[in-house]
């Protein structure tokens, strides 16, 4: 008898563990401190707490321990270090069982904790709570759940643990506090308590004088003060401090503001997203969708959920390869991580390459494909690869394009002009005005622009400059005709040996080599999709003990293997369900009547009888389906789906079409 696989547990730790990072490194057990160990064995166990939930391999560990630095026997030495964080985060394991916190896999250790564990936690979430008030207009609220968070911090984070891992975490989490000081003197700026924000500001200021954001809020509540000379003279400080310590100017936002003032037209009040986002983006960590900060990868919206309010772009500037030579520098932040387990693709990603770095006119490329194939861990790969070239940075927007609410073209425009320094006041309302300055503002510059889920040709076209030193990389489920010039690439799953290489990636060579035949059969049945093989490949890293040929088994029965491929914000069927919302009624009963025969691959006519039409009108509603990468269509005339599409819309044709109208459609094929 069939049993429906669980979703793998985390275990739950001693009831009272706590992980303190936003400040000393700091663990408690049952509310008593636990001595961590000596800085290096601290260095391992931040590394573990970066990638908590996840594998993470000796090598990797070695690197965010000690760097170049390594020591002959660091492999040794990190054994060590494990042995003991065990010994001390679960202290009352009995000895020789395994542990449930600090676990082996994948050719390293996986460190198993709830977020909540962690007091980053909290601190996302006052976050989260005060984004809620402050959307829902009530400031007041908003400032003190930012206080609540700020009340968190105990002093620099990680401070005195050694290693390129601590070293870049101190610098994010130092970063995200700062952006959390800023918002919360924004909302006290709103709530109009301006004598507070005058005495925070002035010491904010001073604590941070090269942080320009704050002097920027520091001189607004000035002139709504009636102190204008005041807020002049912060100005000149501040550009002072900038010219003695890095020999720049204030940036575009500083330098507007202090000539408004000038002439008295600062703004009396924050104009609603004139001022929001930034601040607020950087507080939480904000990256690519389903990448959060991964203290705690679990925290934040589940997949599938709608968000409570419109769906806005996130707009992701990266850090430029080298300043701009004559142009004013742009505000930037980070593009989202490459996908540490890519594999296979080097075709597409040295053709997306080539083409891009040749520089001609505006270079486009297209990566299209079906739900969870990898089109954005490709666009990402070929970004990355790409930053040298574009030396004024790199934009990510996630355009949403699947969503019942896409990102209207004129919102994501309104967000890019303020990347690009434009002041709210000089960004035209209407959209053809809109496109026309972005592209001026492009004109001389080298960016590389991301533009990930796209819907269609038509929802883009404005947000293609027009300087020839750009280049675009869009992605789509749907097949991009009409883009001048594009480098098309129709992404496919993977190979066999592709997709057993990701297998290997998540669960290590010798488990895989002891079960190949199980794991060949693993692969198949995930359809060589990346997300189904990176679904079941973390599920199998977080049960050492479960032999492939038990998953492999589980996956087996089609009516439970969509609902088994999924783990946490990853799941096939939630992916698949997106991708058919937007179909009209027509196309989405051809997309269910279609998988109903045992058939390989349907010829034309066999098309045209499931779906009781003529052969013109099948090969049309056939073909949108190809374009939308529902149905694949191997040579003219002839049409399959994909293993575990055509399981997804057998399923769609079960609840939504009555047993006539199938049994029908059958019976015209016969």
């Amino acid at each position: 008898m069939h049993r429906s696989p669980t979703a793998p547990s985390v275990p739950a730790p001693p009831a009272e563990l706590r992980v303190h990072i936003l400040g000393p490194l700091r663990v408690t057990v049952d509310g008593a401190d636990v001595e961590v160990g000596p800085p290096q064995q601290q260095a391992v166990l931040c590394a573990l707490l970066a990638r908590a939930g996840r594998p993470v391999s000796a090598r990797a560990l070695v690197q965010a321990v000690w760097g170049a630095d390594a020591p002959a026997l660091a492999v040794g030495a990190l054994r060590t270090h494990v042995s003991q964080l065990r010994r001390l985060l679960e202290p009352t394991r009995a000895p020789r069982s395994p542990a449930r916190l600090l676990v082996s896999a994948a050719s390293g250790y996986a460190l198993m904790l709830e977020p909540e564990t962690v007091d980053l936690a909290g601190f996302d979430r006052c976050l989260r709570e005060a984004e809620a008030c402050r959307r829902a207009g009530r400031p007041r609220h908003a400032r003190l759940l930012l206080v609540d968070a700020l009340a968190l911090w105990r002093g620099e984070p990680l401070a005195g643990i050694p290693g390129p891992e601590a070293d870049s975490r101190r610098t994010r989490l130092g970063e995200r506090r700062l952006a959390a000081i800023e918002a919360r003197w924004e909302v006290e700026l709103e709530s109009g308590e301006l004598d507070a924000a005058l005495t925070g500001l002035s010491r904010a200021v001073q604590e941070h004088p090269l942080r320009e954001r704050l002097p920027e809020l520091l001189m607004t509540a000035l002139y709504r003060s009636g102190r204008q000379a005041e807020a002049l003279d912060v100005y000149a400080r501040i550009r002072r401090a900038l010219s003695a310590e890095l020999s720049v100017d204030p940036g575009p936002e500083l330098a507007r503001l202090q000539r408004r003032i000038l002439v008295g037209r600062a703004p009396e009040a924050w104009r609603g997203e004139a001022w929001r986002g930034e601040a607020w983006q950087q507080a939480a960590g904000q990256r690519e969708a389903g990448q959060r900060e991964a203290w705690h990868p679990q925290a934040g919206q589940r997949a599938g959920t709608a968000p409570a309010g419109p769906v806005l772009p996130q707009v992701r500037p990266v850090l430029p390869a080298a300043p701009p030579q004559v142009l004013p520098p742009i505000r930037v932040q980070r593009l989202p991580p490459a996908v540490p387990d890519f594999v296979g693709r080097e075709e597409a990603v040295t053709r997306l390459s080539e083409d891009i770095a040749v520089g001609r006119s505006v270079t486009i490329g297209a990566i299209s494909g079906m739900s969870g194939v990898g089109k954005t861990a490709l666009a990402l790969q070929v970004a990355h690869r790409l930053r040298a070239h574009f030396p004024d940075g790199v934009f990510f927007v996630d355009l949403f394009g699947h969503s019942t609410r896409p990102v209207e073209p004129g919102l994501v425009l309104r967000r890019l002009l303020r990347a690009l320094g434009e002041d709210d006041h000089r960004i035209p309302e209407d959209d053809t005005e809109r496109a026309a300055l972005y592209r001026s503002l492009l004109a001389d510059r080298r960016l590389l622009i991301v533009l990930d889920n796209a819907r269609d040709p038509a929802r883009i076209r404005d947000l293609l400059p027009g300087g020839p030193g750009c280049a675009v990389l869009v992605t789509s489920r749907t097949r991009l005709f009409g883009l001048p010039g594009a480098t098309s690439v129709d992404l496919r799953p993977l190979t066999a040996a592709q997709a057993r290489s990701l297998l290997v990636r998540l669960i290590g060579e010798p488990r895989v080599r002891a079960e190949e035949q199980a794991a060949a059969r693993l692969i198949h049945a995930c359809g060589y999709l990346p997300l189904a093989v990176r679904v079941v490949g973390a599920r199998l890293a977080a049960r050492l003990g479960q032999p492939i040929a038990r998953t492999t088994a589980e996956l087996a029965d089609e009516e439970r293997r969509l609902a088994d491929l999924s783990l946490g914000s990853q799941a096939v069927l939630t992916t698949f369900r997106l991708g058919i919302r937007l179909l009209d009624a027509e196309h989405g009963r051809a997309f269910q009547l279609l998988s109903l025969p045992d058939a390989a691959e349907l010829t034309l006519a066999a098309a045209a009888s499931l779906l009781d039409r003529t052969e013109r009108d099948a090969e049309n509603l056939c073909e949108a389906l190809v374009d939308l990468s529902l149905l694949e269509s191997p040579s003219p005339g002839r049409y399959r789906f994909h293993d575990l599409l055509r399981i997804f819309a057998r399923q769609t044709a079960a609840e939504a079409l009555p047993g006539t109208q199938r049994d029908a459609a059958l019976a015209r094929l016969s």
